[in-house]
């Protein structure tokens, strides 16, 4: 219990300093993916950081964010704006974020493309702001590839994930001339999750009369009140729905011989 109170109070405090910080400025929302880590800072910051919007990016029909959004939205009376896009308009963004990450890689591109949309409506409608859940899953335990490790090398790996990490809403956000924040980045905060055992970050539990595996355990523990406490980890490409990005989507817009075609005459253009 007395690492639920110390989280608690940190992470209100956390909270407080990005409400205060120079660069924090009205309107401000939230890109709000429903999950565990967006519906803490949803429902702890509203008043704290005076949240005026929420803000959704749903590509397909199999995206899982949507309805777990909308109750974070209800519950914490943030007006509500869901991004409904499609893969080939989501595409169309694309060399900006590859321009802007300077990246090609596949999953943080199909992590990021939903990101962005996200960014650009909250630039389009006027906020200045925006706060985002950025973090926890790699301070507090959330990869389920760190679940069936040893106590030695869940921590090893948590630190060298937290000596590591970067994000891609930072650099876009600058992109649109949006200022983002995340509580989780917090200095107190990641001190706090890097003492942590395994035990304190991994557990068992009977949730909806099924005994599964948590990550994230002592956020869990500490926000058990907030609308997706108990919500299994999506990542972002499965929660938005650009998962299929990567599942042989581009196979049906260009074959194999116009393909090799193409590489040919890139790498005669450029020698790229």
């Amino acid at each position: 219990m007395i690492k639920t109170e110390q989280l608690k109070t940190i992470f209100r405090q956390s909270l407080q300093r990005i409400a205060n910080h120079k660069d924090w400025k009205q309107p401000s929302c939230i890109i709000l993916s429903g999950g565990l880590d967006t519906s803490i800072v949803a429902e702890e910051g509203v008043h704290i950081l005076s949240l005026q919007g929420a803000i959704t990016t749903i590509a397909t029909r199999t995206a899982t964010d949507e309805q777990w959004a909308i109750k974070v939205a209800i519950r914490t009376g943030l007006e509500h704006h869901i991004v409904k896009t499609d893969l080939r308009h989501l595409l169309d963004l694309l060399p900006q974020v590859i321009r802007i990450l300077k990246s090609f890689d596949p999953m943080e591109l199909r992590n990021s493309l939903a990101t962005f949309a996200a960014l650009k409506q909250a630039s389009s409608l006027g906020f200045r702001c925006c706060v985002t859940g950025d973090g926890a899953d790699e301070i507090f335990g959330g990869y389920s590839f760190t679940h069936h490790l040893s106590e030695q090398d869940f921590v090893q790996h948590r630190n060298a994930m937290i000596a590591n990490m970067h994000f891609s809403s930072f650099p876009m956000a600058q992109s649109l001339g949006l200022s983002v924040f995340s509580p989780y980045l917090d200095p107190e905060v990641i001190e706090l999750a890097k003492n942590l055992t395994k035990r304190e970050s991994i557990g068992n539990k009977w949730v909806n009369g099924k005994y599964q595996t948590f990550g994230k355990l002592l956020l869990r523990e500490t926000f058990g009140e907030v609308t997706s406490c108990w919500r299994n980890k999506d990542p972002i490409e499965v929660g938005s729905g650009t998962t299929v990005l990567g599942n042989g989507y581009f196979e049906q817009w260009i074959d194999n011989q116009s393909f090799v075609q193409q590489v040919d005459e890139i790498w005669k253009r450029d020698g790229a």
